[in-house]
């Protein structure tokens, strides 16, 4: 990361400082915060090098700069599912602190975003893992697990409170929930409109209250029709939520669905779920039963 500031060095107190500084090199800190291990030789060489760039220079030198590109790799390895809920805890602790010791509204939420971001990353782990797994089953030639039951599904627990971490992520931070959608991919209508209840409810997404009675049917040109047509065979349900702009925070949010006919044979629940930092995330086939 780049250096906020410039500090001109002179040549010969940098000359003489390499020493001290190879050996205390070793570590250094990200734009986050985050520790991370910096390698000796890419430290001595990069000081090295802004030490004669600054006595050809004139003994002045913004020597930082010619830090800033050295490639780090972390001491400490990315956060694990397991602490999960110990970086959500932390980040309560450390905004309370920053309040209560010095007032200053920024450190709290800045130590809030770092934490948001060490669970939105775990979060997303643990929601890939499975996704990693089904592709392997599928080369494997097993069945897939979208049609298994709650209590057949392994990490079933872990699965869903990965799910919700990804929805409840801080308010106008950089990982504040804008909205989601859910691709249901059910044998027939009841087991969707089941599907989109149960995962509804068990993301408990705040303002939600559309219903299995809102969804309308429609045709694949999706044109209205009645949902009588689309008694027997599979069908693909497609749930849109979408929360308003902080500015206008007091609005419910805003929600659509509708399902058509599902001429394919996958089964299961598509996780689509829209964060304020505009990546794209999109996990599943998740089983239909997951919040069951």
């Amino acid at each position: 990361s780049s250096p906020s500031n410039l500090f001109f060095v002179p040549s010969s107190s940098l000359s003489a400082a390499i020493p001290m500084a190879c050996a205390a090199m070793g570590w250094s800190r990200n734009r986050r915060g985050a520790r991370r291990e910096v390698s000796p030789v890419l430290a001595c060489w990069s000081l090295s090098v802004a030490a004669a760039l600054a006595s050809v220079g004139g003994g002045l030198l913004p020597a930082l700069t010619f830090l800033s590109p050295v490639r780090v790799s972390p001491s400490v390895p990315a956060p694990k599912w397991h602490s999960v809920t110990q970086l959500r805890l932390a980040a309560g602790r450390s905004a309370r602190a920053a309040r209560s010791t010095s007032g200053v509204a920024t450190a709290a939420t800045a130590a809030e975003a770092e934490v948001d971001g060490g669970v939105v990353a775990a979060a997303s782990e643990r929601l890939n893992a499975w996704d990693l797994v089904e592709r392997a089953r599928k080369r494997a030639g097993e069945a897939p697990r979208g049609l298994a039951a709650a209590g057949d599904i392994a990490d079933v627990q872990e699965l869903r409170e990965a799910a919700r971490f990804l929805i409840r992520t801080s308010d106008g931070g950089d990982y504040a929930l804008r909205g989601l959608t859910l691709g249901v991919m059910a044998p027939d209508v009841e087991a969707a409109l089941k599907a989109l209840d149960s995962w509804t409810e068990g993301l408990q997404l705040p303002g939600q209250v559309l219903g299995a009675d809102d969804v309308q049917a429609v045709t694949d040109e999706n044109k209205p029709i009645e949902r009588s047509m689309l008694k027997e065979g599979a069908v693909y349900l497609k749930y849109m939520y979408a929360r308003p702009p902080p500015q206008f925070s007091g609005q419910p949010p805003k929600e659509k669905a509708y399902m058509k006919h599902y001429p394919f044979e996958g089964r299961g629940v598509l996780f689509n779920p829209n964060l304020s930092d505009d990546e794209l995330r999109m996990y599943g086939d998740f089983p239909l039963a997951l919040f069951d």
